[in-house]
């Protein structure tokens, strides 16, 4: 007697796929099976197509739901399927309502399955841009795959990419009944790869054929690219998931099998953020959740590893420009953007539609807190350059700008300049001690500042500051120039009598 197939088909709204789908089972060249069409919630044609199978082939039934719902393949379909197929069904299988098989995706797989004496089977999948038909990448092995004991871990960066969806493979039905449902439930994203690890735990060999037997289509519409809150615990969840299958296997994670989990965790949250920032999440929102991906243990695993390449540094240098650029953002968000960008080794020289001011500031942040400690050449002269640009500080130097870079960068705005001059008074009335090398410039821009901003008490405290600097100096000749002017404008003084006095006496 012939081994029996159950075939699971869950669809919504799916009236545009489900015919192509339901056919390539129908055109099956091996012909021992039962599909279960689950109708989940479904507002189009989906019932009908599913109907018309039904009726013309008693193999295919359907299921309907009035609402949708996501967890009951998990919740009701499994525990039914147990109950229900035990010691009937022999193997299980999954397709999407919007995939297909190849006519003898069954019949390779049984065969490949009981020849290797397997618990699973996966096969290799092409994969198919929804839109125009066309294959634009394969999933393939080039040739047969067995993997028991200890291959677990050495095969483990193979097979992985095989084990991260539920379709495209054969199961024995046996193990359905193991599986820990409620676990499962939990998933938002991910539910496939975390479903198909908890299998893994009870295998002792599965095989991949080097033959593609599925055809995945990849839509815009599909659940990987519609955002959650929860996706962010998912892509956690699935690395602690792997982790786990791996000791339980082989006992430890290789060195090699943790960077390749790390590069599989860095492509999880780089996907997740893309699809976040792509979202209609108000900023505030994404901001949060942002930090909240950055604050995970394992992605300030990644970072202070350097678990990262250029095109992961170029999304979160993309993500944080177009954060700051966004009116949204509250001030002080930005000093966090530029910290974390400091912790990944990062430095951003422009955003679009953001002001000198902000990105400068951002800069002097990134400088403080860079992540080795050896702020590049490069990336100072940079900065130097910007602030050569203004006005004010056209023979900056880099003492300077090391030294006093937030005031520069507060400088450089209308609304900010105020707050630059408040901190140049704060450090000439408080105790804070002042470089000396730093000393004059810190006063002309102070001077400068309070010019424009045209404060003349702080004004003249500057400028009888600076003449103070200028005389302790030797550099009398400017001091007699300063005190000049100040003679025809305030002649009764008493500070600029003393100075003048004190000039004259030496």
């Amino acid at each position: 007697m012939r081994k029996k197939v159950l075939i699971y088909v869950q669809a919504y709204n799916a009236e545009k796929t489900l015919e192509r789908c339901l056919k390539s089972i129908e055109m099956q060249t091996y012909k021992e099976f039962e599909c279960v069409i689950y109708d989940n919630g479904s507002k189009d044609d989906t019932e009908k197509i599913a109907n018309r199978f039904s009726e013309k082939d008693g193999r295919f039934i359907v299921v309907h739901r009035d609402e949708n719902d996501t967890t009951l393949f998990f919740r009701y379909f499994v525990p039914l399927f147990v109950e229900k197929y035990t010691g009937i069904i022999d193997y299980f299988c999954n397709l999407d309502s919007d995939d297909e098989y190849k006519a003898d995706f069954l019949e390779k797989s049984i065969t490949f399955l009981e020849k290797n004496e397997l618990d699973l089977v996966a096969s290799g999948g092409d994969f198919i841009d929804a839109n125009t038909g066309k294959c634009v990448s394969k999933r393939e092995v080039e040739q047969d795959l067995i993997i028991e004991d200890q291959n677990f871990g050495s095969y483990f960066p193979i097979y992985h990419q095989f084990m991260r969806t539920i379709w495209g493979k054969l199961y024995r039905f046996s193990l359905l009944g193991k599986i820990d449902c409620e676990r499962c439930m939990c998933m938002a994203y991910g539910g496939d790869t975390f479903f198909v690890f908890n299998i893994l735990h009870f295998c002792k060999r599965i095989g991949i054929m080097n033959k593609n037997l599925h055809k995945y289509y990849m839509s815009l519409k599909s659940s990987s690219y519609t955002f959650s809150e929860k996706r962010i615990e998912s892509d956690t969840k699935l690395l602690q998931e792997a982790i786990t299958f791996l000791v339980y296997k082989v006992g430890y994670v290789s060195p090699m099998n943790q960077n390749f989990l790390m590069q599989v965790y860095k492509n999880a949250i780089s996907d997740t953020i893309g699809v976040l920032f792509d979202s209609t999440e108000k900023v505030e929102t994404k901001y949060y959740l942002l930090c909240k991906i950055l604050n995970d243990f394992y992605t300030k695993l990644l970072i202070q590893k350097m678990w990262f390449d250029k095109e992961f540094a170029d999304l979160f240098i993309k993500i944080a420009s177009l954060m700051v650029a966004d009116s949204q953002i509250v001030e002080e968000h930005y000093a966090d953007i530029a910290r974390l960008l400091a912790k990944m080794g990062l430095f951003v020289e422009s955003i679009k539609n953001v002001d000198k001011s902000t990105i400068f500031l951002m800069q002097v942040i990134i400088r403080e807190n860079w992540y080795n400690g050896e702020f590049p050449l490069q990336n100072e002269t940079h900065m130097l350059d910007e602030a050569k640009e203004m006005p004010y500080f056209q023979n900056i130097s880099r003492s300077f700008l090391k030294q006093y870079g937030t005031i520069i960068g507060m400088s450089m705005s209308k609304k900010r300049k105020c707050i630059a001059l408040n901190q140049v008074m704060d450090i000439f009335m408080g105790d804070e001690k002042i470089v000396s090398n730093c000393l004059e410039e810190l006063l002309q821009l102070g001077i400068n500042l309070s010019a424009e901003l045209e404060q003349a008490d702080r004004y003249v405290y500057l400028e009888k500051e600076y003449i103070r600097y200028l005389i302790t100096n030797n550099q009398v000749g400017k001091a007699q120039n300063e005190l000049q002017d100040w003679n025809e404008i305030l002649p009764e003084d008493q500070d600029f009598k003393r100075m003048r006095e004190l000039i004259e006496n030496e």
